[in-house]
């Protein structure tokens, strides 16, 4: 199970760039990172709020450190991935991008510096809804904003309690692949519903190899499959 988690959400405000050319920029955001708890450690929370993109890349790469695994998450990641300068700033301060993969709403980018690892993932990788119905789901409103003309109070509540929301759903999650024995942590639904299936169900063995002439006739021999989620959510 993931140990070192971050979850991040701003709020932007419109900037007209020429006449007919607007962007949209940072205004606000709050950070909370998380080191979940062990046998011998009791679970550490911080939160974070920042109005600038170098305030929050300070303060979360600040926790990484050599042999470790982070994970930071953003819902609808494109938007935040923008505001904040990912690209731009983690190649400045040194990481280097290993994977990289932004298909439909699965994203996932894979930065490491030395032997530190930092995921970046967008939340719905794992929950394909809109942060509201994640709210109502878990019990936190999603406050409402006139963006004509908006109340700068109400824009803070607003990106806590996205983050908030984030925070619950993924506890959830976390707490459901443990005590349901649904195998090791899935970076995607589907990888989840993947491991699950090697991890309670498969029965043969897994064999790797380099083999040249063996690995044609296997490709050559394999018809395709997926493994995916068939319903989540309750049934009845």
């Amino acid at each position: 199970m993931p140990q070192y988690l971050h979850f991040v959400d701003v709020e932007t405000r419109r900037e007209w760039v020429s006449r007919k050319v607007r962007r949209q920029v940072l205004w606000y955001g709050e950070h909370c990172y998380i080191r979940r708890a062990t046998s011998d450690r009791k679970a550490q929370v911080h939160w974070y709020k920042f109005t600038t993109p170098d305030e929050f890349w300070d303060v979360m790469l600040a926790w990484t450190r050599p042999k470790t695994r982070h994970y930071l998450i953003a819902h609808n990641l494109k938007a935040d991935a923008r505001a904040l300068h990912f690209v731009a700033h983690l190649s400045k301060r040194g990481w280097t991008l290993k994977q990289l993969w932004d298909r439909n709403n699965v994203r996932l980018f894979r930065w490491t510096k030395g032997k530190a690892t930092l995921m970046i993932a967008d939340n719905m990788n794992w929950f394909n809804n809109t942060i509201e119905e994640i709210g109502e789901w878990v019990g936190v409103e999603k406050i409402q904003i006139d963006w004509d003309n908006p109340d700068q109070d109400a824009v803070k509540r607003r990106c806590h309690n996205d983050v908030l929301t984030m925070i619950k759903e993924f506890e959830w999650w976390l707490k459901t692949i443990q005590e349901r024995d649904w195998g090791n942590f899935g970076i995607t639904a589907t990888k989840q519903a993947w491991n699950m299936y090697l991890h309670r169900f498969y029965q043969g063995h897994i064999y790797l190899h380099k083999g040249y002439r063996l690995c044609k006739l296997e490709r050559a021999a394999l018809k395709g499959a997926r493994c995916d989620i068939q319903r989540m959510g309750r049934w009845f």
